[in-house]
């Protein structure tokens, strides 16, 4: 957010660049050994204050009897973004992968929703995995496979209910309601999931 001249006219500490100022001076210190700084991982703060990751590199250099410090700063915030996109798209393609082969290899029913669970966790990095299953009597939806890290939160909490009560309005009930998905991405917060909450 800085132009040229205001970059020139101060050094990085004037100008409030270190997100983390032992960083700076952790480089300084490996300059005075006429060290070359290259390529490292540094948060700085924009101008706007945004903290972002970023590209350094630095070296020491001399010009009329003084020392100067010749260094780059470029900004990698992009391509973290797209770097952890790619991940993320990367882990649900090895979950549809190992579900497609434990479709071909389990025996039974259970194995094969016990298989999904733990692939949910093991390649796609969640938390907590589970299948449950519509009594068609009592409208409960019963957990039957669960991998993760359950800690007691389908066996002690609410009964989940596809029925048109609150025990329906979260987000599985919704979803075989309504018959479309439902992403929750603050369990803690939202508001759909007040009656889970401990």
């Amino acid at each position: 957010g800085y132009s040229p001249e205001e970059s020139l006219s101060d050094s990085s500490i004037g100008l409030k660049l270190w997100a983390n100022i032992e960083d700076r001076n952790n480089v300084n210190d490996e300059l005075k050994q006429n060290k070359d700084v290259l390529a490292r991982e540094y948060n700085f703060v924009k101008r706007s204050g945004e903290v972002t990751p970023c590209i350094y590199s630095a070296t020491s250099i001399q010009l009329n009897n003084k020392n100067y410090i010749l260094s780059s700063i470029t900004d990698i915030s992009e391509i973290k973004q797209n770097r952890e996109q790619l991940e993320k798209a990367s882990r649900l393609y090895s979950v549809i992968s190992h579900i497609n082969q434990a479709i071909i290899h389990s025996k039974t029913k259970e194995k094969l929703l016990d298989e999904v669970c733990r692939v949910a966790i093991e390649y796609g990095k969640f938390r907590m995995a589970w299948v449950g299953e519509i009594d068609e009597k009592t409208k409960i939806v019963n957990p039957i496979a669960i991998a993760g890290f359950e800690n007691n939160y389908l066996s002690k909490a609410i009964q989940i209910s596809i029925k048109k009560e609150p025990q329906g309005r979260g987000p599985t009930g919704l979803a075989i309601l309504e018959g479309s998905s439902i992403i929750c991405n603050d369990i803690e917060n939202h508001p759909i999931m007040i009656l889970w909450k401990e």
